[in-house]
């Protein structure tokens, strides 16, 4: 049974955020949620879910742009997985230098996040008008994190009983050495990759290890 979009009116929790979390930093706190449920969706084996029935960010921009969109087709290039692995890899860059920036004090923490979201809003707001009210969706950080995920966890997870019975925590790469020309460090199978490719971060640094603890991850 096909889940029911809420697309509708979710548009208003985004809106409320942003004023909220203007008003009151520490309220940016909540932007932590918008990031993380499209990952425990793509974690849980159902894809890009929260892409298409619950994102706030996608739901504003196609319920409202499509009244002054001048509905140009975004450029194949900018489609391209390149393009979407560069924009990926800034975001987390970003992302994380501006956490180390707040020490830890959780209003700056609040405020980033609040900077980060209302950021990425902007940009989608511009690439909305130039392009089709949707456009930013195509290539959304966060959309193409959920798509390599998902492709891990339903295609190219080794096997996950290995994984859970295995003593080691962080990075196992099995056979994958072969495959990313890595040289080992350790013992086999283990090996660790000499440049921190996002496909690469969110196969073996994310996806793996919380497959380690959880039997129900898919």
């Amino acid at each position: 049974m096909s889940k029911k979009s809420h697309q509708n009116w979710s548009w208003i929790i985004l809106v409320t955020f942003i004023l909220v979390a203007a008003i009151k930093p520490i309220f940016g706190l909540f932007g932590i949620v918008c990031m993380t449920a499209p990952m425990y969706h793509a974690l849980r084996g159902r894809g890009k879910i929260h892409c298409s029935k619950y994102c706030p960010r996608g739901s504003l921009l196609g319920k409202f742009l499509k009244y002054i969109s001048l509905n140009n087709t975004l450029p194949a290039p900018l489609r391209s997985k390149t393009a979407k692995n560069i924009l990926l890899t800034l975001m987390i860059s970003m992302l994380t230098f501006a956490m180390i920036h707040t020490k830890g004090n959780i209003n700056k923490v609040g405020f980033a996040l609040f900077r980060f979201m209302s950021l990425s809003l902007l940009v989608g707001i511009i690439i909305g008008i130039i392009f089709k009210p949707r456009s930013w969706c195509q290539i959304c950080p966060m959309g193409h994190a959920c798509d390599l995920i998902d492709k891990q966890v339903k295609n190219k997870i080794p096997n996950l009983e290995t994984a859970k019975n295995n003593p080691h925590q962080g990075i196992i790469f099995w056979s994958r050495r072969q495959d990313l020309n890595l040289r080992p460090y350790g013992p086999e199978p283990y090996a660790l990759p000499p440049v921190l490719h996002p496909e690469i971060f969110l196969k073996y640094i994310l996806i793996i290890p919380l497959c380690n603890n959880n039997e129900n991850i898919v």
